[in-house]
């Protein structure tokens, strides 16, 4: 019985060894940039449509890869724009864009509507050698739906009337005056 259990203990850590050299030489090497992330969401209005690209990077590792995006997860608002879904990020490249773009449509509910998921998952292929697909990463783009803001209401900061009715007092002031002015003038004449 203690020999099954090694042996089944053996077999999991191979299986296990052997995810992770797939796993890890492909994570330290692959890495997308968004211009939206949790402490700065994607702020949108309902009608509204924005467009903006994801960065893909592949600086360690020294292989070239070649990614297929998928949006997974808020397709109902997300869609790639670009005229296909595989990208080539050759080693030393930290300049692949992925063009994205967003329509909220007029009906949406206002609030939080969860994350709009963009997953990039490797396709290796040598010649002669079956396609083989590796780990997917993902981005997630939180996205919020805020109503149109309200036009600002004009304040003024005396009353309208009450400033109609300075002018007014202004305006009599001076009349008086300047008859006043023009009365002395006439009797200093004579």
């Amino acid at each position: 019985m203690k020999k099954k259990k090694n042996t089944q203990l053996g077999i999991l850590v191979v299986m296990a060894l052997m995810i992770l050299s797939v796993v890890l030489p492909f994570t330290a090497a692959f890495g997308v940039t968004s211009p939206y992330w949790d402490n700065r969401p994607l702020t949108m209005h309902p009608g509204e449509t924005i467009e903006f690209e994801l960065i893909l990077q592949n600086m360690v590792g020294g292989e070239d890869l070649t990614m297929e995006a998928e949006v997974v997860d808020g397709a109902a608002f997300a869609t790639l724009t670009d005229s296909t879904t595989v990208y080539a990020v050759p080693f030393g490249t930290n300049d692949v864009p992925v063009k994205v773009r967003v329509t909220i449509p007029n009906e949406t509910s206002l609030g939080p509507i969860d994350r709009i998921g963009i997953s990039f998952t490797p396709i290796r292929s040598g010649e002669g050698e079956m396609v083989e697909l590796g780990a997917a990463v993902k981005t997630d783009i939180p996205l919020i739906v805020d109503p149109w803001p309200k036009a600002p209401e004009r304040k003024f900061p005396l009353p309208v009337t009450a400033l109609a009715g300075a002018g007014i007092l202004i305006l009599i002031i001076l009349i008086v005056i300047g008859v006043v002015v023009a009365r002395r003038r006439r009797n200093e004449k004579i």
